[in-house]
């Protein structure tokens, strides 16, 4: 790295940098040997150039070296930066060079390290120094609800008289006569853990519950019936970003996306997702792609 100023703060600036950047390779290629602050003799210029990380990667009998320069500037690398390091990088006869500016690269820039096949970073990483990233994870919430109704056949000779809000009164019981819980209830933990279908629209006469299903029929019988539900499901989805609270990688400026090992996301509200998030009517509307996407179903007390 070209060190052109004599300021102990942007010396310190420049080094740091260059530390952060050797710690997320180290990070993502933990087997590879990496080195900070490696000199290598230049074929061409015979003698010893300085590069910032040197990274050696053995593969059977093949040896890859990655050279990594970084840039700590106010401004967009340019063209001439890139130039530059490809002269770097034809020198000292690495297989692959990568250029890390945390401010990016001019758009000529971009375009010339495509065609010297130099890789373009800046840092992604949320640890506390000069270039902390406020990171964050675009996202689809898919809330599923429904609409829950009761039915019930008896095929019992006997009288059946229910009360006006039997799904909350009644107590069914197994076929051991054992008292279990009101339909409501079984019905509420039913759908709460999932184990009724979730997809959009009508679904008709699920059972209540598996086995045998007995109720008290209204004159202190206990009697075998047939509880069943009918659901109406409803979809629907919200488009918003979920905070990254801790990640350490590289962003590649020519591909738009970010090189890590690893991340880890902060917690959304279902009342921030509500009050703060847009709502799309199908996962194509969101604003730009996804990388998640979860599913939650809007429960019912117990």
């Amino acid at each position: 790295m070209s060190k052109t100023t004599g300021h102990d703060k942007e010396k310190a600036d420049y080094q740091k940098l260059e530390e952060l950047v050797f710690n997320i390779q180290r990070e993502l290629a933990p087997e590879a040997e990496i080195v900070h602050d490696a000199k290598m003799m230049g074929r061409h210029s015979k003698r010893l150039r300085q590069v910032d990380v040197l990274m050696t990667q053995r593969c059977a009998q093949f040896t890859i070296q990655i050279a990594i320069e970084c840039k700590d500037y106010a401004r967009p690398l340019d063209v001439k930066g890139v130039e530059t390091f490809a002269g770097l990088l034809d020198d000292i006869g690495v297989h692959q060079g990568v250029l890390v500016c945390p401010k990016g690269f001019t758009k000529s820039a971009k375009t010339r390290a495509k065609a010297f096949k130099i890789s373009l970073y800046s840092p992604a990483d949320t640890s506390n120094h000069k270039w902390t990233v406020n990171a964050k994870i675009p996202a689809i919430c898919d809330y599923r609800a429904a609409k829950i109704s009761f039915g019930i056949e008896t095929s019992a000779p006997l009288p059946l008289m229910l009360p006006p809000n039997f799904p909350f009164e009644v107590k069914v019981h197994d076929s051991l006569d054992n008292e279990l819980d009101t339909p409501f209830s079984i019905a509420s933990k039913t759908w709460n853990s999932g184990l009724w279908p979730t997809e959009p629209g009508s679904h008709n006469k699920l059972p209540l519950r598996d086995g045998i299903t007995k109720i008290d029929n209204g004159y202190g019988q206990i009697v075998p019936v047939k509880l069943y539900v009918d659901l109406d499901v409803t979809q629907e989805l919200f488009f918003g970003y979920f905070p990254i609270v801790r990640l350490s990688g590289f962003k590649d400026e020519i591909a738009d996306k970010v090189i890590t090992n690893s991340f880890e996301a902060g917690l959304v509200s279902p009342d921030e997702v509500f009050k703060t998030w847009k709502k799309v009517e199908s996962i194509q509307d969101a604003p730009c792609e996804t990388d998640i996407l979860l599913q939650a179903l809007l429960a019912w007390p117990e």
